[in-house]
């Protein structure tokens, strides 16, 4: 008989009233991937206190051989991330980096969604409240990478014209437009015969070549964006989730002038 117990590192993504005293509770597992449980007991239970969107640590599980059951047995937390409650920003980035998991069902693959989640919450919790929206892009661009549909940032993907001349990635690189038709960056000079797209600095190319070439965290929250970049890329990623998703997404609809 399979053991009908077992243990797993969990992020709690969201949480929501089933019934009068008992809740429903979907969590991330670097081993379950996107899994739902019903946590019992009342709001003043010692364990409905413990848990609560955004925190982590080790959940007890119980699978019911007999019916489509699973209830959490117990968790110990490891981090409540307090800090994300106590302000609207991070509280919106937050569960906007929650959504697009959930609905991406991690992306299929839960150990690297697991581990981008896990420290973009870490950070989110503990960064400056003014580098938090740098933040979020970096996630949320770091995750269409697990995702596999991270856009080429080498070279216009209509002429071949490279962005950055002899692979050095640099703020003096090229600008470039998002074309969603072909679902590619494109040089100035192509862009202008197609009439669509996100329009990007080159401060703003240089910062997702530098992610998607996998520069160290360190030296990427060290560079700089304009607010004119930060808008760009904002509206560029939101746009990307929202097409990976499938769907318009909540987080982002109801942060209207919030994110």
């Amino acid at each position: 008989m399979a053991n009908r117990n077992s243990a797993t590192k969990a992020i709690i993504l969201k949480t929501h009233i089933q019934g009068e005293h008992n809740r429903n509770v979907c969590a991330l597992s670097e081993t379950e991937g996107i899994f739902h449980a019903t946590l019992y007991g009342g709001p003043k239970s010692k364990l409905s206190a413990l848990v609560q969107p955004f925190s982590s640590g080790k959940m007890w599980i119980y699978k019911d051989p007999n019916r489509p059951i699973t209830k959490i047995s117990d968790f110990d937390s490891e981090n409540t991330r307090l800090n994300l409650r106590e302000s609207l920003y991070r509280l919106f980035a937050a569960n906007l980096a929650c959504e697009i998991v959930m609905k991406t069902k991690a992306a299929g693959e839960p150990k690297d969604a697991f581990f981008l989640l896990n420290g973009f919450l870490d950070g989110l919790d503990a960064i400056p409240e003014n580098a938090a929206p740098s933040a979020l892009i970096r996630f949320l661009w770091r995750y269409l990478a697990i995702m596999g549909i991270q856009p080429s940032t080498e070279e216009c993907s209509r002429c071949g014209r490279p962005f950055f001349p002899g692979g050095t990635i640099r703020f003096a690189g090229c600008s470039s437009v998002y074309i969603p038709s072909t679902d590619g960056f494109v040089c100035p000079e192509c862009a202008a015969e197609m009439h669509e797209g996100f329009s990007l600095s080159s401060e703003a190319m240089a910062y997702l070549a530098a992610m998607a070439a996998s520069l160290s965290p360190r030296l990427i929250r060290a560079m700089p964006l304009s607010a004119a970049s930060l808008s760009q890329l904002r509206q560029l990623t939101f746009f990307l989730s929202e097409a990976a998703a499938g769907m318009k997404l909540k987080s982002i609809e109801s942060s209207v002038g919030i994110l």
